[in-house]
């Protein structure tokens, strides 16, 4: 039985939007999401809040924002910072917690790739550092994951105009996938592998989430943003340098992959909506089976990508988990922040999301 509750419950015009979650060493919860003033859409005004909860998600106790942007496209006059439309929250192996984000410069009208830094479980944040090697127009980074040479790796979307689009067209992207990886702390980054690319497609890849296996395998989830289309798979065995492409078995936008404590079992819990649908929240976990297993997490109303946002998972005990995201679930209602804990035997076989 799934066990929902709304986090960020209130009144005000406000929107609650692109949550994380981690588990911090001393057993905690520590959520992050944005508040976008006055409307949904992330490039009006913007706060990046957390909340703690020391009761498994039961409660939380809200802590100063990290930042306040008056708008998150401009700072000054030359420079401004923005954060990713997702975030997701990684542990590496020298104690920092870290999250993607960046920064947007008007004169040179690029976008860098960066991170928020905490040395001390996000007691205080240090950021946007910034990486200089990592810079397109437009662009969404992954959390960092350390690969099995001991580097850092992490996967930068660079998508923009293609220069042959007819004006006015939604449609003729460019788009290219790149793995990043650094090998001196995130100081600087190299160019490892191309996963994709191409030009003036109906669709682009975006929101990607993925996984290290213990024997060194990679493998990457993206979203193939053509409404119907189902995303990509990305698999390596040679620390990214070489990849192999699937199909996904389901159709998910803002991915969050990992791994069912002890076991190499992934699961990934995804917004599945379009322009024209209703938004839902699901997950898949690959059980061996050709298709995996599917659950159906909770329903949204309204219309469109700007009414739901899938966060990261957390495991709760052997069996339960916990995933958030914000949702749409009033008409006369903003977006706010929910939480769903469910359990591995909730999941059903070939069960599609509607």
């Amino acid at each position: 039985m799934i066990e929902r509750k709304e986090i960020t419950a209130g009144p005000g015009e406000y929107a609650d939007r692109f949550p994380s979650i981690c588990r911090l060493k001393d057993g905690k919860l520590l959520l992050l999401w944005q508040r976008l003033e006055p409307t949904r859409f992330r490039w009006q005004k913007c706060s990046l809040r957390q909340a703690v909860s020391g009761d498994q998600g039961r409660t939380w106790q809200e802590k100063e924002d990290i930042c306040s942007f008056e708008d998150i496209q401009s700072i000054n006059a030359k420079q401004g910072v923005y954060l990713n439309d997702y975030t997701r929250f990684s542990h590496l192996p020298d104690g920092r917690l870290v999250f993607a984000g960046g920064v947007y410069e008007k004169e040179t009208e690029k976008s860098f790739g960066g991170w928020w830094e905490s040395s001390d479980e996000g007691q205080n944040w240090q950021g946007p550092i910034i990486f200089r090697d990592i810079a397109a127009p437009q662009m969404q980074l992954t959390r960092p994951l350390v690969l099995a040479d001991g580097t850092i790796g992490i996967l930068a979307v660079q998508t923009y105009k293609s220069p042959t689009t007819p004006k006015g067209s939604p449609e003729g992207r460019s788009c290219s996938l790149f793995l990043m990886t650094s090998a001196d702390r995130g100081k600087s980054w190299q160019k490892r592998s191309l996963l994709f690319s191409g030009d003036y497609l109906p669709f682009y890849i975006c929101e990607p989430d993925w996984v290290v296996f213990p024997d060194g395998r990679i493998r990457v989830f993206t979203r193939a943003d053509a409404g119907y289309t189902p995303g990509l798979i990305f698999d390596s065995t040679d620390n990214g340098r070489t990849w192999k492409t699937s199909l996904m078995p389901f159709l998910g936008q803002h991915l969050a992959a990992g791994f069912i404590a002890g076991t190499e079992q992934v699961m990934v819990c995804f917004r599945a909506c379009h322009y024209t649908w209703p938004p839902a929240v699901g997950a898949w976990r690959d059980d061996g089976s050709p298709y995996g297993r599917f659950l159906h997490i909770h329903q949204g109303v309204g219309y469109g990508r700007y009414m739901a946002d899938v966060g990261e998972w957390v495991q709760l005990s052997e069996k339960k988990f916990m995933v958030v995201y914000s949702l749409r679930t009033e008409e006369k209602k903003e977006v706010r922040i929910w939480s769903s804990a469910f359990a591995l035997d909730d999941f059903l076989p070939n069960q599609q999301i509607k």
